[in-house]
């Protein structure tokens, strides 16, 4: 056992009525982790009522720090003694602090450990970010979600007072990309529904913002300890398990915008590209729509093919993969879940070429034709999926 487990195994146990366990990892965010904090310690239920303190805990990491982020929050726990706030500090060359994936994994770890000790309820873990903030009800809109959902993505929009600085030009093309996202999640629930996760909903599933029930955080094998898109590397984890994952638009955070980037692939370095497309009068290109729609169409075909999988005919999915029939027998109909059948088949996709490569367009058109498809879809729900792919709209 490392120094820092030892230290996040040595805190004291959660109180006898804590449900939920928050892990935060932070690292030099002395000027922001206050109002962080301070959400989380504000949370209300639903009914607008305060949330009982002993209900909920904040466990902080503070890894690899230069700055006084380990006193700022050792001065909010101490100016709100009814709330359980502990903190674990690593030094930058401790594994733990190795990179945002690992640090986040060691409070997540110590988060699912402390709300598996509970015998007698089933305990949740959340995980924020230290320069986001969470809405007032961010504990109670996540604790309803996982009544019906092993884990949920909540909905992440930046900040208002740093969004408003940005050049006009990148200002739209984040509204782009939030109309273009929101364009793939409603295709998703017309060409693949979910019934734990119905529209509407929205598309993320990223560090601001994530919770999910102990026992799915340990089914799942932990969140991966990856240097960058360690969030987007869990969520494939928890599809391999079927675990039902919700993207609710009730659970809100607010988040910071940095043109600057602090992680390589997050959102910063999505902000930074956009402005330099905007500085040289470009827009983002994304997948050619019909490309989204052929992909979304043969998932939702393998699902239901799945769902009824000792009797239904395995066609449709065979055709919209472009499978070989003996590969589906044993690699995708052998599967132990869903979540493994499906990776097996989109990358016998990619691999033999049945997912056709077709040139990226603009962000615009492409919001146009998969609303044009969502449209066609519900209009045509009847209809074989094969058939609506053949002749939907772009």
């Amino acid at each position: 056992m490392t120094p820092i487990a030892k230290a996040f195994a040595a805190l004291p146990p959660p109180r006898p009525r804590c449900v939920a366990s928050i892990a935060m990892p932070a690292r030099d965010e002395a000027g922001r982790i206050a109002t962080a904090i301070a959400a989380i310690l504000g949370q209300r239920r639903l009914d607008g009522l305060t949330l009982d303190p002993d209900a909920y805990e904040l466990l902080v990491f503070v890894n690899g720090c230069s700055d006084d982020t380990a006193r700022v929050v050792e001065r909010c726990a101490a100016e709100a003694p009814q709330h359980a706030v502990h903190v674990v500090r690593a030094d930058a060359d401790a594994p733990e602090s190795r990179n945002v994936g690992a640090a986040r994994r060691a409070v997540m770890d110590c988060a699912a450990a402390r709300m598996l000790q509970r015998n007698t309820i089933e305990g949740a873990v959340l995980t924020t970010d230290a320069d986001s903030v969470v809405a007032a009800d961010w504990v109670a809109q996540n604790l309803a979600a996982l009544r019906t959902a092993d884990a949920v993505g909540g909905r992440v929009v930046p900040d208002p007072v740093e969004r408003a600085v940005l050049p006009d030009s990148v200002r739209a093309e984040l509204d782009a990309k939030t109309v273009y996202e929101f364009a793939l999640a409603c295709l998703e629930s017309a060409l693949d529904p979910l019934p734990h996760d119905p529209w509407p909903r929205h598309w993320q599933r990223c560090g601001p913002s994530l919770a999910m029930r102990a026992s799915t955080y340990a089914r799942a094998g932990g969140l991966p300890a990856l240097e960058r898109l360690e969030d987007f590397a869990f969520y494939r984890a928890l599809l391999a398990i079927d675990a039902r994952f919700r993207h609710s638009i009730r659970v809100r955070v607010t988040t910071s915008l940095r043109v600057t980037a602090c992680v390589a692939g997050g959102f910063g370095s999505e902000v930074a590209a956009m402005n330099a497309l905007a500085g040289a009068g470009l827009t983002t290109l994304v997948e050619h729509p019909r490309t989204t729609y052929e992909a979304i169409a043969a998932r939702g075909a393998l699902r239901r093919w799945w769902q009824h999988r000792g009797s239904a005919d395995p066609g449709e999915p065979i055709a919209l993969f472009g499978l070989d029939p003996k590969v589906f027998r044993e690699q995708v109909a052998a599967a132990p879940t869903f979540g493994v059948a499906l990776a097996a088949a989109q990358a016998f996709a990619v691999e033999h070429g049945s997912a056709l490569r077709r040139p990226q367009v603009a962000i615009g058109d492409a919001r146009r034709a998969l609303a044009a498809y969502s449209a066609a879809a519900r209009a045509n729900a009847s209809r074989p999926t094969l058939e609506i792919a053949r002749s939907g709209a772009g």
